[in-house]
């Protein structure tokens, strides 16, 4: 495994590309992850890349889960990340991929986000949208399944589920590292997806 460029805590990128390469969700959904940035002081530099390197990026032994939920619930979703923006610990943040975005942490809660768009496009409460996220996440771990309205035991949609089709292999690291051995090289990229408008 090498890489042509620093790679930094590329856990979300990862993400998305893992799902995009290997599970396909059935109809017209849009396909978006969230992760938060578990080890910020994690490195690989150009070259060769190790399986303890990789194993760092991402410190904890997920399972994903794929999830079928629409703008609405989304935005709430993103909503509650804003109010972890900045504090600690970092495993409490999410970040999204798949959609462009802009925090104001000026405006009142409920009204952060300021720009949400797919491709270009703002999103309506309406849309639906495939979103991939870990299984803490789905227990209800930091809250993000209440925020969205699913609350007494009651959970999204769930369209893919790693532990079920990959067993032990379905494991957040095992993914990565299978990814960057299948791929061989990998040019990490970052799309400045998202900001932060910070709070005057």
């Amino acid at each position: 495994m090498k890489t042509k460029r620093s790679l930094k805590v590329m856990v979300l990128a990862a993400l998305t590309a893992t799902l995009s390469a290997g599970t396909a969700f059935a109809g017209d959904l849009t396909a978006s992850s969230a992760s938060a940035s578990f080890n910020t002081s994690q490195n690989i530099d150009k070259g060769a890349i190790t399986l303890q390197e990789m194993s760092g990026l991402y410190i904890y032994e997920n399972y994903l889960y794929g999830i079928r939920i629409n703008g609405a619930e989304l935005r709430k979703y993103m909503e509650h990340a804003a109010s972890f923006y900045g504090t600690t610990p970092d495993y409490n943040y999410d970040m999204i991929q798949g959609v462009d975005y802009t925090i104001d942490m000026n405006q009142p809660v409920g009204h952060r986000i300021a720009k949400l768009q797919y491709q270009g496009q703002d999103v309506k409460d309406t849309d639906t949208f495939t979103m991939t996220i870990n299984d803490y996440r789905m227990n209800g771990g930091s809250g993000y399944m209440a925020a969205m309205g699913y609350t007494d035991g009651r959970k999204p949609e769930v369209v893919f589920d790693s532990m079920r089709k990959y067993g032990d292999d379905g494991q957040m690291r095992a993914l990565m590292i299978q990814y960057v051995k299948d791929k061989g090289t990998i040019t990490p990229t970052c799309d400045h997806n998202w900001s932060v408008i910070p709070k005057k």
